[in-house]
């Protein structure tokens, strides 16, 4: 116990501004200073007639008894609690109680300090805290304004707060946001939705971009007829202007214009948010929907996950559709033997590593059916992280499928950060980097001591006197954004936006930067414009309708305006879509199940009819497309007109073609295999006069075998109408033929001349059709007892020359062109066998030539001259 006399206390507290009384361990005052009495507002006498239950609220009454015992026993205690005046007010206090003498006996000296502006304060902050993640977490810009307005007023207390925003005509600002309080008053004033013209202060606010306290505000500049006096207003950037105002005069602080700063640049990060999230958004589904039409099956995987899976992808795996796969391991889909290859190069590209993008792999459907596929891995940018983008090829249907895969090239646009981005505080003057944030020091690639060392004329790609100028005009708010090209630690240049505003802080002048790498954006609109032009060179149509019967057109290239005899594009927009269908009732067939089917993506070919009443054949691409304004059909058509005609004329002529050609693999083929199952069983029971017969029997039908292999192959190429030519190693097609004729006659003389030339040719898999009919014919038909056959090759800068030379009886010059049917029409020319006319089928189809030559003393040369690939 503190043992002091009551003069002693009184001179003690009557010097302290804090309210300091004297209370009985009964719960009554017995002393209490100046500040005491005039904070209660009470004469000194009816103070001393209470207690401090008496100055309180009920709640805080009910532990008065227990705290004076704390202090008893303890002999100090602090707590807070809230005090109540004569008036009513409540004021928040923390109180320091001692237990001390006071005349002789045990009393309790309290010390009452008021805390109305701590607890002020503590709840400005965390109310500026829950309206910064309120405005994190909006979606919308009403929601943005309506959260601010709500902020300003609980922040400051300023039940007449709005926000301003920018018309669609660019020169007034109109309200977009407001109080109820400040709205009935713009009511009662006849001026519900009030506009500042471009030129008006508040303008000026806007576009100077500094926070401006006006304390009155002239009648003559205010927006309607309304009583405010004072106020705060906030410019949010390229968003508009915050006012926090009141209906009487208010002494503006430091602290009610730092909050209000505050509050503003919450606001306007997160109106800056709302844009990118917006600009994000539409971006990402143009890349998907470019994605999920494109003919290729195409799959973005980012940390091991597909995030995006196209139709054609799942309809190769199985799916049920692309969702049922996104969000799976792509290496679920990879089959084992394929697996660790996989994983191993995918962890090269995460690390930076060189590591080949494209290869051959396979992959596991469904149902557990195995598909080799070829992939073409690229590296992308998307919603800012790294990610692959990998386009899948099914190999087994390569030849039928790459005239449609070329047609498609999958773009694909990275996406700005959303958050972290990187912020630099800059000294205006100098243009040294102040401070910088974490991502920026990721972005640039340097540390945080090293990007503080540098100035922005370091990474900013402009001349000094370029720099200077651009600082200039964000210090003197004529613009708070730019953009320039910055220099990163590896040398790259990224062009970036820079968001730039002057700011204040410990009394220091500096630009509050904040950067944006828009090098994706830019080149993507670049890609536009040429996208934009390929559109009109085009030579097919290309289109945009409305759906349904009554369809009209809403755009059309001028392929399209050319392909239906149109005189101008606005002729064709005049005309309903149906009636350029040589069936209208068609249109109406087409439209519904595009409508119907998923994906919104249908091909077909269709009769067609020009505005002058011509038909013709079409083949229409189109897919659904969902915009806000509605569901559109956009489409392509190609002229297949002559296509088709050919087409049928091929198709009888096929058909004829395919049925000799099941007779002969078939049917023949069959026939001669049991003659020569049974020659192989009587040559068993024939005496060795006869063998020398079966002999002559079993070469004979092994050479018709042999001819229905070429008539096989013959089928083969004139059934397609079109075999696509590649790269073929021709040194081991004729290896591989030689061995087969060694093997099959083995009294035969079978060499080469030199070796054989490590090159490629342009060719196809029927290549070794071609060497072993020639080597074939030069054994068959030759009347030597010992045949011989010599093989040689000469190679120039573009071509291969492949000879054959035998020892046989030789070819007349009459016979020389005849012998391959040239100049005669396929199985009815005069030539001497199928198989040398199917030499120089598929040789002519593979841009050589064949000829023959008189070989010395005996014999004929065939040479074969191929094209070498590149």
């Amino acid at each position: 116990m503190i043992e002091t006399d009551a003069d002693v206390i009184r001179d003690f507290f009557e010097g302290m501004n804090d309210a300091v009384l004297v209370v009985d361990l009964q719960g009554s005052f017995i002393a209490a200073n100046d500040a005491a009495v005039e904070r209660f507002g009470y004469t000194r006498e009816e103070l001393l007639s209470r207690g401090p239950r008496d100055l309180t609220t009920p709640a805080e009454a009910a532990k008065v008894a227990d705290r004076i015992a704390n202090v008893e026993e303890n002999e100090t205690l602090v707590f807070e609690t809230v005090q109540q005046t004569k008036q009513g007010r409540k004021i928040p206090v923390e109180i320091n109680a001692s237990r001390i003498s006071y005349d002789g006996e045990p009393a309790i000296l309290s010390v009452a300090r008021d805390i109305s502006e701590r607890r002020e304060y503590r709840r400005q902050i965390e109310a500026l805290h829950d309206a910064t993640q309120q405005l994190l977490d909006a979606e919308t810009t009403d929601e943005v304004g309506e959260i601010a307005v709500a902020a300003a007023e609980d922040l400051l207390g300023f039940p007449m707060s709005s926000v301003w925003a920018p018309a669609e005509n660019g020169s007034t600002l109109e309200l977009v946001a407001n109080s109820t309080e400040h709205q009935q008053l713009l009511d009662d004033a006849g001026t519900p939705s009030p506009t500042h013209p471009k030129g008006n202060w508040l303008w000026d606010v806007f576009e100077a971009g500094e926070t401006i306290v006006r304390d009155p505000i002239p009648a003559e500049d205010l927006a309607a007829d309304v009583p405010l006096h004072s106020a705060i207003f906030v410019p949010l950037g390229d968003h508009g202007v915050l006012s926090c105002a009141a209906d009487g005069r208010t002494d503006f602080d430091e602290k009610d214009e730092t909050v209000a700063t505050l509050l503003g640049q919450n606001v306007t990060a997160a109106l800056d948010q709302i844009e990118r999230n917006r600009q994000l958004q539409a971006e990402r589904e143009k890349y998907r929907t470019l994605v999920e039409n494109s003919n290729d099956a195409i799959a973005v995987a980012q940390q091991g996950q597909l995030v995006i899976v196209n139709q054609e992808l799942a309809e190769m795996i199985g799916a049920d559709s692309p969702a049922e796969m996104e969000g799976d391991s792509f290496l679920e889909y990879v089959a084992p033997q394929s697996r660790a290859e996989v994983t191993k190069r995918y962890q090269a590209w995460l690390d930076g590593e060189d590591a080949p993008r494209r290869d051959e792999m396979t992959i596991q459907a469904h149902d557990g059916s195995e598909i080799v596929v070829e992939y073409n891995v690229s590296p992308i940018t998307f919603d800012g992280d790294l990610a692959h983008l990998a386009i899948l090829r099914d190999v087994t249907e390569r030849r039928k499928r790459e005239d449609r895969l070329r047609r498609r090239e999958a773009r694909f646009r990275t996406m700005f950060q959303s958050h972290s981005a990187p912020m630099l505080l800059i000294d205006p003057e100098s243009g040294s980097i102040e401070d910088a944030n974490e991502a920026a020091a990721a972005f640039y690639g340097y540390s945080s001591d090293e990007l503080l060392s540098k100035t922005i004329q370091d990474i900013n790609r402009l001349s000094p006197e370029a720099v200077a100028r651009e600082r200039e005009r964000a210090e003197k708010a004529d613009r708070n954004h730019f953009v320039f090209d910055h220099e990163l630690a590896t040398g790259e240049v990224r062009t970036v936006e820079v968001h730039s505003s002057p700011i204040t802080l410990a009394d220091e002048e500096l630009l509050f930067s904040v950067i944006h790498d828009v090098t994706d954006r830019v080149a993507y609109e670049q890609e536009l414009e040429r996208y934009k032009e390929l559109m009109e060179n085009v030579p097919v149509g290309i289109y945009r309708n409305t759906p349904g019967e009554d369809g009209e057109f809403i755009e059309v290239n001028p392929a399209m305006v050319d392909m239906f005899d149109a005189d101008s594009e606005a002729d064709l927009l005049d005309h309903a879509v149906s009636d350029l269908y040589a069936t209208p009732e068609r249109r109406e067939e087409f439209s519904d199940h595009l409508l119907e089917t998923d994906p919104n993506r249908k091909e077909e070919e269709l009769r067609l009819e020009t505005l002058s009443g011509t038909e013709f054949w079409g083949s229409v691409t189109a897919f659904a497309t969902e915009t806000d304004s509605g569901t559109y059909f956009d489409g392509v058509i190609q002229d297949i007109t002559a296509r088709k005609e050919y087409e049928d004329r091929l198709e009888e002529q096929r058909d004829n073609l395919d049925v000799l050609n099941r007779v002969v693999r078939h049917d023949i083929r069959n026939d001669l295999q049991i003659v020569l199952a049974y020659l192989d069983l009587l040559y068993d029971y024939a005496d060795d006069d006869a063998h020398q017969f079966i002999d002559t029997a079993l070469e004979s039908t092994k050479n018709a075998v042999d001819l229905t292999k070429t008539a096989r192959d013959m089928a083969e190429v004139m059934l397609k109408s079109e075999r696509d030519l590649e790269p073929v190693e021709v040194r081991r097609v004729i290896e591989r033929e030689l061995d087969e004729i060694r093997a099959t006659h083995t009294d035969a003389v079978v060499k080469v001349d030199g070796s054989l030339p490590d090159v490629s040719v342009v060719a196809n898999d029927l290549l070794d059709s071609v060497f072993r009919n020639l080597f074939k014919n030069g054994i068959q038909h030759n009347d030597k007892d010992v045949p011989e056959l010599v093989v040689s090759t000469t190679q120039t800068d573009d071509s291969l020359l492949v000879s054959v030379a035998d020892n046989g009886p030789g070819v007349p010059d009459s016979q020389k062109d005849a012998i391959f049917g040239k100049g005669e029409k396929g199985l009815e020319s005069e030539g001497t066998g199928v198989g040398l006319y199917l030499v120089s089928t598929l040789v002519d189809s593979y841009g050589g030539e064949v000829w023959i030559d008189d070989n010395e003393p005996e014999g004929a040369v065939f040479t074969v001259e191929l094209l070498i690939a590149d």
